[in-house]
């Protein structure tokens, strides 16, 4: 469970649960806390500016190059990589040592291709339309 938990983060996750066996057990509230643990010390391996390079490369050899817009939404993920830092080294990036990428949209299709390149931040999500709340885009991609 624990290496299912971390590879859950590696490869991209937004959400993980424990399975019934482990979340029916007798001691719940110790295995939420263990798996907390283990997603934070995951989310630490992450090498984010890795993770955006190769999600380009694997797009680019199978589609080709991206559209003129949907690169400028990648450099809205590449910019996050690159100001997002450990200012006071503790290990974990929070929201006041990185950044946020506030996304303004009609219809979300922006924020879903900003959370496509993984950004190491929340996506911030700015409608009028209350349908694209609806849709779960104003949460991170």
């Amino acid at each position: 469970e624990m290496t299912d938990v971390a590879n859950a983060v590696f490869d991209g996750t937004d959400a993980v649960m424990l399975s019934g066996e482990t979340a029916n057990g007798a001691y719940p509230a110790l295995a939420v806390a263990t798996m907390a643990k283990i997603l934070e010390s995951a989310e630490l391996a992450v090498d984010y500016g890795y993770q955006y390079d190769w999600i380009r490369a694997q797009l680019n050899s199978k589609q080709g190059p991206v559209s003129p817009l949907e690169a400028t939404f990648a450099a809205v993920s590449k910019c996050a990589v690159a100001y997002s830092i450990d200012a006071n080294d503790d290990g974990v990036m929070d929201a006041s040592e990185g950044c946020l990428a506030v996304v303004l949209t009609k219809t979300g299709y922006a924020p879903t291709m900003v959370g496509k390149y993984r950004p190491p931040c929340p996506v911030i999500v700015v409608s009028h339309d209350a349908q694209v709340w609806v849709c779960g885009y104003s949460f991170r991609l």
